[in-house]
């Protein structure tokens, strides 16, 4: 709609918020949706016009101007607005969005997924111990069920030889047999936790997968 125009994506964020923030530029060229030299001439930029207010300031500016307050802050006492439920909030914020009742579906959808993946929602915390109260009983049973059997594939995954564990560009060289073996039989449990196939049951098919994978990045 906007092709050979210049856009202006205007952003809220403030260099007081975070670590990550702290040195967020007034303004900066926005490439990810509008490459430089691309054919339409579009170009893009971000602009934080309030970067360097600090949070009492954006509370002043809405009681001068008359703006009303997200419900977050005036009925949840929520410490900031952001997402529902986000990886990085804290416990107390979690609670807050939680205790909101139009979030209530979220945060048993939420819930639910941590009790089927075996995954918590946060790397040291479970999104459903914020308010076990508000779940279904069937579902603080799954969960209890879900942390015991997320233990047991920490245990299978620390089996599993370090140096060929998922990681940006695996992987990494062909297993020994050994090795292969370790891999084949932590992967059997955690499959059959989540009813998914075994397609590499055995040592021998675990090393093979392992070349036709090497064989494909050395193609690519």
């Amino acid at each position: 709609m906007l092709r050979g125009a210049t856009i202006i994506n205007v952003l809220g964020i403030r260099r007081d918020e975070s670590t990550a923030r702290a040195h967020a530029p007034d303004w900066k060229r926005d490439t990810r949706y509008a490459a430089n030299g691309n054919a339409h001439g579009t170009r893009m930029m971000l602009w934080h016009p309030i970067a360097n207010w600090a949070a009492d300031e954006v509370f002043s500016a809405h009681d001068c101007l008359g703006i009303p307050l997200h419900e977050a802050y005036t009925c949840y006492a929520s410490s900031r607005l952001s997402c529902r439920f986000c990886v990085l909030q804290s416990s107390a914020d979690a609670r807050a969005s939680a205790s909101a009742p139009a979030n209530r579906d979220a945060f048993v959808h939420l819930c639910g997924i941590e009790a089927e993946s075996t995954f918590s929602f946060q790397p040291s915390r479970w999104l459903a111990d914020t308010a076990p109260g508000l779940l279904p009983a069937d579902l603080r049973t799954r969960i209890a069920e879900a942390k015991i059997d997320a233990q047991h594939r920490r245990e299978a995954e620390a089996a599993m030889p370090g140096g060929l564990r998922y990681v940006k560009g695996w992987p990494p060289r062909l297993p020994t047999m050994a090795e292969a073996d370790l891999i084949a039989k932590a992967r059997a449990p955690i499959l059959a936790r989540h009813q998914l196939a075994n397609h590499f049951p055995t040592a021998r098919a675990v090393r093979a997968r392992f070349a036709d994978l090497l064989a494909l990045r050395r193609a690519a």
